[in-house]
């Protein structure tokens, strides 16, 4: 697991994740970055999913990790319904 500071995660999508984007609406870039701006930076699955087991569920949501189109990394996160297998929470 990693993490990035705020520094270095704005450099980072100015000068390599932002430009491949372009062509996706304000809107669509927005929720790319919501979705991996700030998380933990998983290696794989196995990782993630050891840390999942340790979070309270919220709101009615699923735990699971996914693979992050932005960074490359796996993110863990709540999500509306199942879809993750094994990595997933009910």
């Amino acid at each position: 697991m990693r993490t990035l500071t705020t520094k270095e995660w704005a450099e980072l999508y100015k000068s390599l994740w932002r430009a491949p984007l372009l062509h996706l609406s304000k809107e669509a870039r927005a929720k790319l970055v919501r979705g991996c701006k700030g998380k933990a930076i998983y290696d794989t699955h196995e990782e993630a999913a050891a840390v999942i087991e340790t979070l309270p569920l919220r709101g009615g949501h699923y735990l699971g990790a996914y693979d992050c189109p932005l960074c490359g990394g796996i993110h863990a996160g709540n999500r509306k319904y199942l879809k993750w297998g094994s990595t997933a929470q009910a």
